[in-house]
């Protein structure tokens, strides 16, 4: 990867963010190279993507940690232990030179799927979930208030953890860097394992169309 030593707080134009922190992979936008779906094909629905290298994984890590105040909004039915990317400043180049670029146009294919998705409007709420054994440790199943969601693992320094999906009976367990994305509600039906040692980090995506009035 290039510019390793770039800082996710410096760096505000988009090409640089890509090459310093996005997958040679996702920088291709070959997307049929890149996109695959985990279990039997053609039918769990559940993609997986290689999308961050290690240096922007443990920097956002470390950003949240620095921050500290975890599980401040109590916004969900299942709320989660999380900081949003909002209030540490990583909103906007998250949109911009990922989820925009790259993460819609790879779900868009993935699904066959039009307006809104080839004009991308759509809206994002992004978040760092946490979990401990010390905290939150896992999640109950539930359904998400999304129409797609994106999780994506941020480190794998820990024991346990993983998201379990009850209709497809799969347990998810992404490498670092690594992002899936599923239907956020009605088939996929999920929770995170318990964490037995350690701390799992992820940074979630809840992704809605936006209709016009």
């Amino acid at each position: 990867y290039e510019n390793l030593s770039m800082n996710i707080d410096n760096v505000n134009d988009r090409s640089d963010w890509e090459k310093s922190f996005l997958t040679p992979a996702i920088q291709s936008q070959n997307v049929d190279l890149v996109l695959d779906e985990l279990g039997h094909q053609g039918h769990t629905s559940i993609f997986t993507l290689p999308l961050f290298n290690e240096d922007y994984c443990r920097q956002l890590i470390d950003k949240c940690e620095t921050y500290g105040r975890w599980g401040e909004r109590e916004w969900a039915a299942y709320p989660t232990n999380d900081i949003w990317l909002e209030d540490i400043g990583m909103q906007e180049i998250y949109e911009d030179a990922v989820l925009r670029p790259h993460v819609y146009p790879v779900i868009a294919k993935a699904w066959s799927l039009g307006p809104p998705w080839e004009t991308q409007t759509v809206e994002a709420q992004n978040f760092v979930a946490k979990y401990d054994t010390e905290g939150q440790f896992h999640l109950d199943l539930h359904h998400d208030d999304s129409l797609v969601t994106v999780v994506v693992s941020l480190n794998d320094e820990f024991e346990g953890g993983g998201t379990y999906f009850y209709r497809q009976k799969m347990l998810v367990t992404p490498k670092k860097g690594e992002a899936i994305f599923h239907p956020g509600n009605i088939t996929h039906r999920h929770g995170a394992r318990p964490v037995t040692k350690g701390a799992r980090y992820s940074l979630v995506s809840f992704i809605r169309p936006m209709f016009e009035e």
